[in-house]
């Protein structure tokens, strides 16, 4: 993941504002600094529908973004635009990063994403005073902050999934009033289970800076509150990695000792791994550090 330095959220720079001249649509009110071409005859870049030989130009004043992995300047233009669940973002214009530099959410404003990671936007409270939280994610701003870490997640680790509301429960973690890290879970169906179901952990993240800070370790210890409601002492964790083996290890969970190369489990009696071993993993992990 890009990093500034002392920077302990997302990688976001500076914001300034600059009068900047656009292609505006009357079909559809986009607004862009480019337009598709077709021969001689422009097209809306974000409709198609034709806008002649001459550009319909009017000015705007926008806010500019400066990439804080790059330097690159950004304003909100269409073509950098996307959308990550219920967020629409900023994409550098540096081709060659690419990184997210700001957010608009409910048709508001554009905000550098370190602003939706506030405690005080997120939970809508002015004095936002506890050190460490973990939050149920409920309201459509927890969902917007999991989002934000879920593409800071998905940076670093390509192998973490999209983060979808609507299929899974999750959990916020707070350090100084501003969100740092998730949980993902889903309680699937699970034989010989007092409930008949078992908890399971999707994904866990926390932004690199708060590792080793117990941000995890409050995540993990929520979540097994909430396993322990379908069955006692057992829980499964979907895709772990060895940062997950290794925080549910210090959490006495799971054990295991190297030998050499290998990786020997010696306590797995309360968690359940689905779709990969993280002690071949670490195994991996450990032979190439070797090489």
């Amino acid at each position: 993941m890009p990093a500034t330095d002392e920077c302990q959220k997302l990688t976001t720079g500076s914001k300034s504002v600059e009068t900047v001249e656009l292609i505006f649509c009357p079909n559809c009110g986009e607004r862009a600094n480019k337009a598709s071409k077709y021969g001689d005859i422009n097209a809306c870049i974000a409709c198609d529908e034709p806008l002649g030989r001459d550009l319909p130009l009017e000015e705007e004043r926008l806010p500019v973004f400066t990439c804080g992995a790059c330097g690159e300047e950004t304003p909100p233009f269409y073509e950098r635009l996307g959308h990550v669940g219920d967020v629409q973002v900023l994409n550098c214009s540096n081709k060659d990063c690419n990184y997210l530099v700001a957010a608009i959410y409910d048709n508001d404003e554009y905000r550098e994403l370190n602003d939706f990671l506030s405690a005080t936007w997120i939970e809508g409270v002015d004095n936002f005073t506890r050190d460490r939280q973990v939050t149920d994610v409920e309201t459509p701003e927890q969902k917007v902050g999991v989002q934000l870490l879920n593409i800071e997640a998905k940076n670093e680790d390509t192998t973490f999934s999209l983060y979808k509301p609507e299929q899974t429960n999750a959990f916020l973690a707070y350090h100084d009033q501003t969100a740092v890290g998730y949980l993902t879970w889903t309680a699937e169906p699970a034989e010989d289970t007092r409930s008949g179901k078992v908890a399971v952990l999707r994904q866990i993240f926390t932004l690199p800076t708060f590792r080793r800070a117990g941000v995890g370790t409050l995540l993990l210890k929520r979540f097994k509150q909430e396993a322990a409601n379908f069955a006692d002492g057992l829980y499964a964790v979907e895709g772990a990695n060895t940062q997950t083996l290794r925080l549910l290890k210090a959490a006495g969970d799971v054990d295991y000792r190297v030998i050499e190369e290998s990786v020997e489990p010696t306590k797995t009696d309360t968690v359940v791994f689905l779709k990969s071993n993280p002690f071949q993993k670490l195994a991996s992990e450990l032979a190439r550090e070797k090489q």
